[in-house]
């Protein structure tokens, strides 16, 4: 087998229509205190409300998950182009260290074959992509768990020995 991951990158930032406010930043309440999940503005993830104000007259914008999660289905869609089946997360798993986590995989092993192999399979997905207006890292891996790990450096692993060096 061979996944596709499809990550976006910025989705909690990119999936709201604000217009191109320039010192926009996501956050979201997590415990007593709001985190900035993205921003335009080069505020850090994580960075504490408080602290990113202190550090730009940022405008905060409470996070939109079902805005997120349209988006997402919208790549799925388009992802059951480049094979099938397709999976999407919305969660955040364990793994990624408890941030925000979105992602669509596609098993492509047979796709390999219909778009005359992986170099001609990822130039699809890109010409694909151009149709959303996302910041989309991919990678591939033997696991669907190799590909979101992939998809984080913007590998394309073939087999399991490649991805164990990962």
């Amino acid at each position: 087998m061979l996944w596709l991951c499809l990550r976006p990158t910025r989705l909690c930032l990119e999936a709201v229509d604000t217009g191109q406010v320039s010192d926009l930043a996501i956050i979201e309440r997590r415990g007593p205190r709001n985190w900035v999940l993205d921003s335009r503005c080069g505020i850090e993830p994580g960075t504490d409300l408080g602290a990113a104000m202190a550090l730009h007259p940022i405008q905060p914008f409470a996070r939109r998950p079902e805005a997120e999660q349209e988006s997402l289905r919208q790549l799925a869609y388009l992802a059951y182009s480049l094979g099938s089946p397709v999976y999407m997360a919305m969660d955040a798993p364990v793994a990624f260290g408890g941030s925000v986590f979105h992602a669509v995989w596609v098993e492509a092993s047979a796709s390999l074959r219909l778009f005359g192999g992986l170099r001609e399979l990822l130039t699809a997905s890109q010409a694909l992509l151009e149709r959303l207006d996302l910041s989309i890292a991919l990678g591939t891996a033997p696991t669907i768990e190799g590909a979101a790990l992939a998809a984080e450096h913007g590998q394309h692993l073939r087999t399991h020995e490649a991805l164990r060096r990962l």
